[in-house]
């Protein structure tokens, strides 16, 4: 952690699906330079915090800023007024989001997908745009790859573009959905060694993920849901070292 500037501050975040409740009362502040791994059985609620973080999903309940902005929200009398979905769009770009399936535009280029954001979104120079491309393609290793479509791509290399894309908006921060999940085991690594990377250079990033080496490496604090609560959130030294009954039968079970 380079310092202790809260980038992400999310309040009692609360979420169903019918009579399914997916998120009870869940609060997490995130400094900048930190990396936050959440874990958590299947149906545990990681998803879905990190959905509702960017209001990809929208929270009964709760409040999140970023860098000290409301987001979704304008406060008007008194009352939190939903924003227009141009301006929420807009406050998403602070936020860089990585899913499981790589959602890439098949119908564009590799390098085309990465300057998609500036041009159409952050209404940036079009060259300006393209050479920004192609150097965040070389730091996911995939610059001579920039002219191809994604179907010629290994899972792996579309997942690193899905990064590069990500930060070409340049965000305040980087949420992760379990990036690695989808993608056949010999092309983990490669992924895993961009994040690291990532990580490495000071980006601030919360990882929803069941890759433990990885947390153990490179995270500051490990948070554990299940049934959509927070059970345990500590320093990752600790928390790989935990007596935490449930979390000690989780850690077994995915190694």
């Amino acid at each position: 952690m380079q310092n202790s500037k809260t980038v992400l501050e999310a309040h009692n975040l609360t979420k169903t699906f019918g009579d399914f409740q997916a998120l009870n009362n869940v609060s997490l502040d995130i400094e900048a330079g930190e990396v936050v791994c959440i874990m958590g059985p299947s149906g545990s609620g990681k998803s879905t915090l990190l959905r509702c973080l960017n209001l990809l999903e929208r929270p009964e309940k709760g409040a999140i800023w970023v860098d000290n902005e409301l987001i979704g929200y304008t406060p008007k009398h008194g009352k939190l007024i939903p924003l227009g979905s141009k301006k929420l769009a807009s406050q998403r770009t602070a936020m860089g989001m990585v899913f499981q399936r790589f959602n890439l535009f098949t119908n564009r280029t590799v390098v085309e997908n990465v300057m998609e954001g500036p041009v159409q979104v952050l209404k940036r120079d079009k060259k300006a745009s393209y050479q920004r491309a192609i150097d965040l393609l070389s730091k996911v290793g995939l610059e001579d790859q920039a002219k191809k479509y994604p179907s010629a791509l290994s899972g792996g290399q579309q997942q690193r573009v899905a990064i590069a894309r990500a930060l070409s908006m340049d965000p305040k921060l980087m949420l992760f959905d379990e990036p690695t999940s989808a993608l056949d085991p010999e092309l983990v690594g490669e992924v895993l060694k961009v994040m690291k990377n990532l990580a490495r250079s000071g980006m601030t990033m919360v990882v929803v993920t069941h890759e433990i080496n990885f947390a153990r490496e490179v995270s500051d604090r490990i948070v554990f849901m299940e049934d959509g609560e927070k059970q345990l959130e500590m320093p990752t030294s600790e928390a790989m070292n935990s007596d935490h009954p449930r979390f000690k039968k989780f850690l077994d079970a995915v190694l």
